[in-house]
């Protein structure tokens, strides 16, 4: 595959995992009282400001022959690539389903509860359609993040030709190798895809 599509493969992949985890916990962070809540929300964002190659080094002693994962064989696969991702667009997603959850009226919430719909039915029927242009956005967010993605993903994942090399990683050795057309193009792809997702983003916001 190209390092194009796998970047698009690989980022896709860790949006979702990113949603799995982000949405429940950003419902989950919304109803904390205030100083819980921002303590949460500084812990579960840290890899906005932490350097990729640490948030990667963490990863390599946890998933490394000698770390507690090291029996799940994930380094220098696809799977680190996804993981990758995931790592890096976790933050965006939860910040921006978390103010998504927080704006959801409390009233109507109460309401549903209160006409009988289990948390179940009020979280597929409440809460998500109201916060669903935030989620929408924090997802586009995620995945261009996801995309653009080169510390972790090389600390991690590696740069297998046709296997992890994701557009970013690439850009680098392109570069590094002199092949500037290569490059060129790649970067092209890359702001172009890029772009359009933050439009994407733009809209949305419009929209609420």
């Amino acid at each position: 595959m190209t390092p194009l599509l796998l970047s698009l493969l690989f980022a896709c992949a860790g949006t979702l995992l990113t949603a799995v985890a982000a949405l429940p916990l950003a419902a989950w962070a919304s109803g904390q009282p205030t100083g819980r809540r921002a303590a949460i929300e500084s812990l579960l964002t840290l890899p906005l400001v932490v350097p990729p190659t640490a948030v990667g080094y963490l990863l390599l002693r946890l998933l490394g022959h000698d770390g507690p994962f090291g029996g799940l064989h994930l380094l220098f696969t696809p799977a680190a690539a996804v993981l990758a991702a995931a790592l890096a667009g976790f933050p965006l997603l939860f910040r921006a389903a978390l103010a998504a959850f927080e704006q959801t009226p409390p009233a109507v919430v109460s309401a549903a509860a209160a006409a009988g719909l289990p948390p179940s039915q009020v979280w597929l029927r409440v809460r998500l359609p109201l916060a669903a242009s935030g989620l929408t956005a924090g997802a586009a967010l995620a995945l261009a993040r996801g995309i653009g993605e080169f510390g972790i993903t090389m600390m991690i994942a590696g740069a297998i030709p046709g296997r992890t090399e994701t557009a970013s990683v690439a850009i680098y050795a392109a570069n590094a190798a002199g092949r500037t057309a290569d490059a060129d193009q790649l970067v092209s792809a890359v702001l172009l895809l890029s772009g359009l997702l933050l439009l994407t983003v733009s809209l949305l916001r419009r929209d609420r």
